[in-house]
């Protein structure tokens, strides 16, 4: 399973450095990384994404992520 994902910052010279977070460090997963790290499939992760009320969604203002 990977556990981490590759980000790339650019430090104040200018130069991009690439660095690894581990899922287990980040707020909020992507439908991919979720079903990684849970072994659950997409499909049911989405299909529990869109019950309503559910606790598994990321609400930005009143824009539903997820």
């Amino acid at each position: 399973m990977n556990e981490s994902k590759n980000i790339t910052i650019d430090d104040e010279k200018g130069s991009a450095k690439t660095e690894r977070i581990p899922i287990y460090q980040k707020m909020a997963l992507t439908i991919r990384e979720a079903a990684e790290y849970s072994n659950i499939g997409i499909n049911k992760i989405d299909s529990m994404l869109k019950q309503p009320g559910g606790p598994f969604v990321l609400y930005i203002w009143n824009t539903k992520i997820g």
